[in-house]
């Protein structure tokens, strides 16, 4: 099942890069085209232009100005929501892949549940929270499941994907997490109209996309978000996505840890 996920993920992505190539292309045509085959606008007030209104040449700069407009303004909202910019938002300078799978592997998790008191607003049909609250289980020991890490790559950078779980070691653990939560619900449950709840896993170090660089990889200057906006400015953020793609691997590893009462 996750691999299915993965691989709808995977295709969405790459449609995003068609979309860019896209928009790219239209803004370019736009910049190029000869403003005389735009149409023109319908005057204020009406929905359609007769063939007996004249259309100015002041009117097509302004209607190639504001296609042009539009365009560039989905174009740069596609490249703030990519996925490149998500990997490179987490580039992590310090840390080489190899550096960062033995810090994730060897950090404690911290899990508990997060008590959120609120207020329901009838009028915007919203609920306003008025508390929260963090309650972390303490349990005596802990390991790392984490399996089928590839660690081997051809090419000098790579693309982490990683998603987390946790595991409870035996049924006495899950009994006394199970406790705690509902322990933690009674002592916040009158302090507004209504509660709830939600999950905690934390892992020190953690992050969901990340870029790295193999050890003994020099990190190229370019590697970065200013890199990306300024090349997504300069309409070049499909190429620049299509470079990076050449020079770098993907993996996507499960992190799992287990916890004992």
């Amino acid at each position: 099942m996750m691999s299915r996920f993965h691989g709808l993920f995977q295709r969405v992505c790459r449609s995003c890069n068609l979309i860019n190539l896209f928009l790219t292309l239209i803004s370019l045509a736009i910049i190029f085209i000869d403003k005389n085959h735009l149409p023109c606008l319908p005057p204020k007030g009406s929905i359609r232009r007769t063939n007996k209104e004249p259309c100015y040449q002041s009117e097509k700069e302004l209607n190639k100005f504001m296609f042009l407009f539009c365009v560039y303004v989905l174009y740069l909202f596609e490249c703030g929501v990519s996925e490149i910019k998500e990997y490179l938002s987490n580039n992590r300078e310090a840390l080489s892949y190899e550096d960062y799978i033995r810090k994730i592997k060897t950090s404690a998790p911290l899990i508990g549940t997060r008590i959120e008191c609120f207020n329901h607003s009838a009028s915007s049909n919203l609920n306003f929270i008025t508390y929260e609250e963090d309650c972390y289980f303490r349990y005596s020991s802990w390991e790392d499941a984490t399996v089928n890490i590839k660690g081997a790559f051809s090419k000098a950078f790579v693309k982490l994907e990683t998603e987390k779980t946790c595991n409870f070691g035996n049924i006495n653990t899950e009994e006394r997490f199970k406790a705690h939560r509902e322990d933690c619900l009674l002592r916040n449950c009158e302090r507004d109209k209504g509660v709830g709840r939600t999950p905690i896993l934390e892992v020190p170090g953690y992050q969901g996309k990340a870029f790295f660089h193999k050890k003994g990889t020099k990190r190229p200057f370019y590697l970065n978000l200013w890199s990306f906006w300024i090349s997504s400015l300069c309409l070049l953020s499909w190429p620049y996505r299509m470079w990076l793609e050449s020079l770098s691997d993907r993996e996507r590893i499960v992190l799992r840890k287990v916890v004992y009462a």
